[in-house]
Formats: C-alpha cells, sequence, structure tokens
C-alpha cells in the first residue's frame, strides 16, 4: 500500500519510491519519483518565455517602431495599452475556461496558441508598416494579451500541482526568474538583431521564440497527461485525490468582506507597478536623449530592473518572510521607487549615471512583491482568497492599460521629463498609502506587522479557476 497521498493535498505527487512498475527509460512518467515534476518544471519554464521576451519588444525598440508607425510617444503607449486592456477580466474568465472547458494541457496550449497567433500578427503590422500597418500592430498586441497572463495562469497551476508541498518555492522562483530572463534577453537581443537584420526580422524572431513556447505547450501537456494516468492507475491514491479534490468559485460579491486594509494594498498595488512598468516602457529612449548613450546600452540599463529581479527576488522573499514587519517593507520599497525616478529627472545629467537607479528599483521591486502580495492571504477568510486575488490582478491591469497612453499624452505634449515626473507621482502616491497602511494596520490590531505570510498559510485549492485567481499571490510569495 503506498502513502496516503498527502502528498495530494499538498501538492499531488507521493513521496515514495518507485511503486507503478515504471522501467527505463519509462521512469520519467512515474509521479513517484523527481524525474517528472523536473522535466514539467523545465519546460513550465519556456512556457512562458516567448510571451516575456515579446512583450517588451516595444520598450527595445521604441524609436525605430515610432518612426516605422510615424507615431508619437501617445501612439506608441497604445501597443502597450492594448495588451493590459483583455487583462482587467482575463485572470476570472480564462482561469474558468480552462476549469471548466478546455483542462489544464487543452487551455495551456491554447493561450499559448494566442500568444503566438498575436505576435505573428504584431509581426505583419511591423512588416507592413505605416498608418495601416499600425493598427494590425495593435490588434496583434489585444491577441497577444488575450494569452499572456492566462498563459502565466497555466504555468502556474502546472507548477502547483507537481510541487506544492515539496519544493514549491523554488519551483516558483525558478519559473519566475526565467521569465525575467526571458525580458531581460529581449532588451539586450533585440536592438542588436535589428540593426543587423531589419526591424520586422526582429520582431519575427520574437513569433519563433512564442513558437518554441507552443511546442513546450504540447510536451508539458503530454508528461502531465501520462503523470496523470499512472495516478489514476492506482486506486488507492485516485480515491485520495478524488476525495480530496476541491474547488473555489470565484465571486466579486465576495468584495464586501474585504477591509479596508486590502483596498489600501489593492491602491499601492496599482500606483506601484504604474511607476515600474511604465517607466520600463518608455526608460530606453528616455536614457538614450538625456544621456547620450548608445542604443546598445540604454537597453542593456532597462534590462538591470529584470536582471536583479531574477537574481534576488528569492533571497527577498525568503528575508521578508523570516522577519515580517511587512507594511514598513512595503513603504520602504515605495519610498527608494520615489527617489529613484525623482533622481533620474533632478540630478544634473552630466554627472549622474543612470544605472545606479536602475539596479536598487530592481532591489525595491523585488522587495515590494515579496511582502504585499503574502499579505493579502492574511486579511480575508482562505475561501475569499481566490476572489481578493483576481480583483487586486484586475485593478492591476486597468492601471497599466490606462497609465501608459496617460504618461504617452503628457510625453507628446510637454516632453519626457514630465512623464517621468507623472510616474514620480505614481510611487509616491504608493508611498503615502503604504504609510496609512502602517497606521491603519496598528489600528486593527497589528495584523500584517505582526504575522508573517508563509507559503504554508496559503488555501489548498489547486484547480485551475482558483490558480486563475491566486496565480499572483503564489508567484509574487518567491518574487
Amino acid at each position: 500500500m503506498s502513502k496516503p497521498y498527502g502528498s495530494i493535498q499538498q501538492g499531488g505527487i507521493p513521496e515514495q519510491g518507485h511503486q507503478l512498475g515504471f522501467t527505463p527509460p519509462f521512469i520519467l512518467f512515474d509521479p513517484n519519483l523527481p524525474y517528472l515534476r523536473f522535466t514539467i518544471l523545465f519546460f513550465a519554464c519556456f512556457l512562458t518565455f516567448g510571451s516575456y521576451y515579446c512583450y517588451d519588444n516595444p520598450a527595445a525598440l521604441q524609436t525605430q517602431m515610432e518612426d516605422r508607425f510615424d507615431v508619437g510617444a501617445k501612439g506608441y503607449s497604445a501597443l502597450y495599452s492594448a495588451y493590459s486592456w483583455p487583462n482587467t477580466v482575463q485572470v476570472f474568465f480564462g482561469g474558468w475556461l480552462i476549469d471548466r472547458f478546455f483542462g489544464l494541457p487543452l487551455g495551456a496550449f491554447i493561450f499559448c496558441g494566442l500568444v503566438f497567433l498575436g505576435q505573428l500578427i504584431f509581426a505583419a503590422g511591423i512588416t507592413i508598416g505605416d498608418t495601416p500597418g499600425f493598427i494590425v500592430a495593435v490588434i496583434g498586441r489585444f491577441v497577444f494579451g488575450l494569452g499572456g497572463e492566462t498563459l502565466s495562469v497555466a504555468q502556474a497551476s502546472y507548477t502547483a500541482k507537481w510541487f506544492r508541498g515539496k519544493e514549491l518555492a523554488l519551483a516558483f522562483g525558478v519559473t519566475l526568474s526565467f521569465s525575467r530572463i526571458g525580458s531581460a534577453v529581449n532588451f539586450n537581443t533585440e536592438p542588436r538583431l535589428v540593426k543587423a537584420t531589419s526591424l520586422p526580422v526582429g520582431i519575427w524572431f520574437g513569433a519563433a521564440l512564442c513558437l518554441l513556447s507552443l511546442i513546450s505547450a504540447v510536451i508539458i501537456g503530454f508528461l502531465s497527461r501520462r503523470g496523470d494516468k499512472a495516478i489514476a492507475e492506482d486506486p488507492e491514491l485516485q480515491r485520495i485525490k478524488d476525495e480530496q479534490g476541491t474547488e473555489e468559485r470565484v465571486s466579486l460579491l465576495d468584495v464586501r468582506y474585504f477591509p479596508l486594509t486590502l483596498w489600501i494594498i489593492f491602491g499601492i498595488c496599482v500606483s506601484f507597478y504604474v511607476s515600474v512598468f511604465v517607466w520600463i516602457q518608455i526608460a530606453a529612449k528616455y536614457i538614450e536623449t538625456y544621456w547620450g548613450y548608445s542604443e546598445y546600452k540604454a537597453t542593456f540599463f532597462v534590462s538591470l530592473p529584470y536582471l536583479i529581479s531574477a537574481g534576488v527576488s528569492p533571497i527577498v522573499g525568503f528575508i521578508v518572510d523570516k522577519l515580517g514587519g511587512a507594511p514598513f517593507w512595503i513603504a520602504g520599497a515605495c519610498g527608494v521607487m520615489t527617489v529613484c525616478h525623482l533622481s533620474l529627472v533632478l540630478y544634473p545629467f552630466t554627472h549622474f549615471v543612470p544605472f545606479p537607479a536602475l539596479i536598487v528599483q530592481g532591489m525595491a521591486y523585488s522587495t515590494l512583491a515579496a511582502a504585499l502580495w503574502p499579505s493579502v492571504t492574511l486579511l480575508v477568510q482562505q475561501r475569499i482568497t481566490g476572489t481578493a486575488f483576481g480583483l487586486m490582478t484586475d485593478l492591476q491591469n486597468a492601471g497599466l492599460a490606462i497609465a501608459p497612453l496617460v504618461v504617452g499624452s503628457v510625453i507628446s505634449a510637454e516632453g519626457d521629463k514630465l512623464g517621468v515626473y507623472v510616474l514620480a507621482g505614481c510611487a509616491a502616491a504608493s508611498l503615502a498609502l503604504s504609510v496609512m497602511l502602517v497606521f491603519v494596520d496598528l489600528a486593527n490590531g497589528a495584523v500584517l506587522i505582526r504575522k508573517k505570510p508563509k507559503l504554508q498559510e496559503l488555501p489548498i485549492e489547486g484547480t485551475p479557476i482558483f490558480v486563475a485567481a491566486q496565480v499572483v499571490e503564489e508567484k509574487q510569495l518567491v518574487d
């Protein structure tokens, strides 16, 4: 008799040794052994690599795209807003479709296919050029967005399914770091590739990487199904799995249970992430203009926050988890981010180099993520944790849909510096809200200050619809 699937409640993978009768080379499919889950982790990393690489194609090639389409900063910003708009609701409905209709393997394939299709349309728009090409490119970014966030949901679902109760923090850290590497590789590869060839070739190369992700979706789906089949062949394991299977239904009506502290956290999330991601969208051209660096150096500098986050996120998450005091970490990160933005516009440009500020931005970004997202689990009942994270993610994407258009309009009308001041204002708003968070939390018993958000406190449900709303929580716990 095998060990109870306690394992399943904590992630679904038995812990005892080789029991299902597999022989080499088929032990790869034995869910009792680590080969299967680490092979799944390998392909899970590539599942989103193409989407993360292509997401910031516009930021790495801003000048070329503005020239190609004959649009200013406002038109360029539409390429990012088109991605974010569908994701203001997609975190709910994408996971619901996976759970109710597609299943995880087919759902991952479909949404990875949307990413690939969106990049193909975007590349076609780049190839066409001018106003007609710009319209096609915006449509491509919209389709790309339909798949991008939900593909991350599928990746987190795979990771949670095969690693919960084992090396889950490590697994999420690996997938998240690999995604950040994809973003950094884009900034350091695309400008050189485009200079050596052409702008369309660079974007079509991104489409090829999305195809690689689509192939990974096929492989990981096969591996996961084969592992599930092996589990199903053991009646005892399957019985316990069925008994412990649960499903979390996401409902917006649950917002009536959200405390003021949680709404403050929502505000911090929106304002802080706008200050980070919209800055990255405009940073390369800004650094080229005001510091006179070459395009290659500028895009390398812009990749620094991603590179720092990739290497530091798991470490910072561990430290925050051990020390506690999440509101103070949040306030510190918001304050540091505000100072970094102001330093980029207030210091004399001839005596200040931008890369120290960008390195510190990466540290602040990692710190806030490690303290902010896990704190939500301490503020709501377990059964509505998914709803809280779903709404938090929707609001974040709404901010990232609107902010690029606002900042782009400001830059077109008043210049780059004022646009950065706007982002500094967003960071300052997050700082003000974080200070409010400290006092409100103290008035309510110091729940966040005294307690330490831990992975073990997260709900055990692991269905795709639950993970759709919970995905950012578990990813950002190690971010």
